[in-house]
């Protein structure tokens, strides 16, 4: 590790893994959850409905080695985060029900229950992914910089889930308009 601090190597620890940990529904998938109120507002109804089901009969030895092997990976980013590695968000976007935003956003919520801070997760969530990709006009709020960023309806340094809790996007200055957009996103 202190050859990854040292060399200021990026690191992505990518918790995608954590799905397999789960015998039944996890609770960001449950009616109510604000992650979930995001989904329904942007996904069509037979995608919700293959993402539950595959929570259904889920073999327990195969959830226990899954939980096994996903300690481990929580302990290493816990550890890479604590010596100040250059942790950045990552996830398996893309991949069937790795849907984009809804990875980044349980990526957020089990690096907070790795070990990283809130604060260390923002971090790596948004100036550290920029400064990887040598984006100089994002990343950060400031003068000059491009004016992206969301509008949250709690204080994700309280609880990294409130970046679910999002009341309006910003990209590049311009408001969008997220109530025109879900009809297209949820046919």
């Amino acid at each position: 590790m202190a050859s990854i601090v040292r060399r200021h190597v990026y690191v992505m620890p990518n918790l995608a893994g954590e799905r397999g940990t789960y015998t039944e529904l996890p609770p960001w998938l449950k009616d109510g959850d604000p992650l979930m109120t995001l989904i329904q507002e942007s996904v069509p109804r037979p995608v919700i409905d293959r993402m539950k089901k595959s929570y259904e009969g889920r073999d327990p030895r195969a959830v226990e080695r899954a939980r096994a092997a996903y300690a481990i990976l929580e302990r290493s980013t816990a550890k890479l985060a604590r010596a100040g590695a250059n942790v950045t968000l990552g996830s398996d976007t893309g991949l069937e029900d790795h849907l984009f935003g809804l990875a980044e956003q349980r990526e957020l919520a089990n690096m907070v229950k790795a070990g990283m801070t809130p604060m260390q997760v923002i971090v790596a969530a948004t100036s550290r992914p920029a400064a990887y990709l040598k984006l100089d006009k994002m990343g950060i709020l400031a003068a000059g910089k491009d004016a992206s960023f969301l509008v949250l309806d709690g204080n994700p340094l309280d609880d990294i889930r409130n970046t679910q809790r999002i009341s309006k996007i910003y990209i590049k200055g311009a408001e969008i308009d997220r109530p025109s957009l879900r009809p297209s996103l949820t046919k």
